[in-house]
């Protein structure tokens, strides 16, 4: 890991893309860490788990070494204020992610063959909505030297208007797969139900806080 002087030598910016791309390991983890729980592989989903848990503290270092060395009147075409809620919003995904963690290893929960493909499709729908927003971030120290102007900015708020959009595909993957869940509640007990219900809404909040991180970065091109 880059030392603080290493991390301000450069673009505040830059240093955002670093924490963005730990981000990115931990939205990479989720995949696996979801198959290994449907197909009943539990140690593998502990093993996943603490992976996802060392990434989202190795994210949690880089933000606050950012957080503490980000001058106050550090000369950026955005607010300090602006960047640093964007900072915490692209954070969360990797808190959501390390949550996902903790539930599914929790419990050694069956997962109903009827359902596998359907969880599956809505975490893959999840992981493209993060890792668009994923893709802004690599895009932003380029976007600062334009001023967050011209042809790269609009560039970035089509990429926003995207984030918004896979975000509603993963709410509406959310809602099928959750009706589909109450078609089979005599196949499943009622605190695996109870817990299927919080795993999804904390999956969802991968896509949620994407979605969050965008809308952050969208006031400040428009700004």
């Amino acid at each position: 890991m880059k030392t603080i002087y290493d991390i301000f030598n450069k673009s505040p910016f830059s240093s955002l893309n670093e924490h963005g791309l730990k981000v990115e390991e931990c939205i990479n983890e989720v995949k696996p860490l979801v198959e290994n729980f449907i197909n009943g592989n539990f140690i593998e989903v502990g093993k996943a788990g603490k992976k996802i848990s060392t990434l989202e503290h190795e994210a949690d270092i880089i933000k606050n070494e950012v957080r503490e060395n980000l001058p106050k009147s550090v000369f950026m075409p955005v607010s300090r204020e602006d960047f640093l809620k964007l900072l915490h919003r692209q954070d969360n995904i990797a808190d959501y992610c390390e949550d996902i963690a903790i539930l599914l290893s929790m419990r050694n929960t069956v997962v109903i063959e009827p359902l596998k493909q359907d969880v599956l499709e809505f975490v893959d729908q999840v992981i493209e909505t993060a890792r668009m927003m994923m893709k802004i971030t690599k895009s932003l120290h380029d976007l600062m030297e334009t001023s967050f102007s011209g042809p790269k900015a609009k560039n970035v708020l089509t990429m926003i208007e995207d984030v918004g959009h896979l975000e509603w595909k993963s709410d509406t993957k959310k809602y099928k797969l959750v009706k589909k869940m109450f078609k089979y509640e005599d196949k499943i007990d009622p605190v695996s139900i109870v817990l299927f219900l919080k795993i999804f809404d904390v999956i969802s909040g991968i896509a949620d806080s994407s979605e969050n991180a965008s809308n952050a970065l969208r006031l400040m091109v428009s700004k």
